[in-house]
């Protein structure tokens, strides 16, 4: 259970934005009330589900890949000096902090993106 964990609350996450999810009381929810369709980027259209699955998607980029950071940091710790293992810590530490960089590069220009309140 606790492998999938991450997997529903990205699920659920971005379903409560589809036109008429039954929220049940999720936080990310609004309401559960009437919904009509709409195709335009507001809450209820379908470009709106296709704008939180993206930006969902960096956020879970971003943490992964800080905890990508985390791990090839502790490879570093214990390589014992040896250049083969440090080599290989190395270039992990430099790829994790490239989609650290690149994560957070995406994450800041989706939320410039959405302070336009495009309609």
């Amino acid at each position: 259970m606790t492998f999938f964990s991450p997997f529903i609350l990205f699920t659920t996450k971005i379903f409560a934005s589809w036109p008429g999810a039954v929220c049940n009381g999720l936080p990310w929810c609004e309401d559960d009330g009437v919904w009509e369709v709409n195709n335009s980027l507001t809450q209820d259209g379908f470009f709106w589900f296709l704008w939180n699955l993206i930006s969902t998607t960096i956020e879970y980029v971003a943490v992964l890949s800080v905890l990508a950071l985390v791990v090839a940091w502790i490879m570093y710790l214990v390589s014992a000096w040896e250049d083969e293992k440090v080599k290989k810590a190395k270039t992990a530490i430099i790829w994790s902090l490239i989609g650290v960089l690149v994560s957070t590069s995406a994450w800041a220009i989706i939320n410039l993106l959405n302070s336009f309140n495009i309609n």
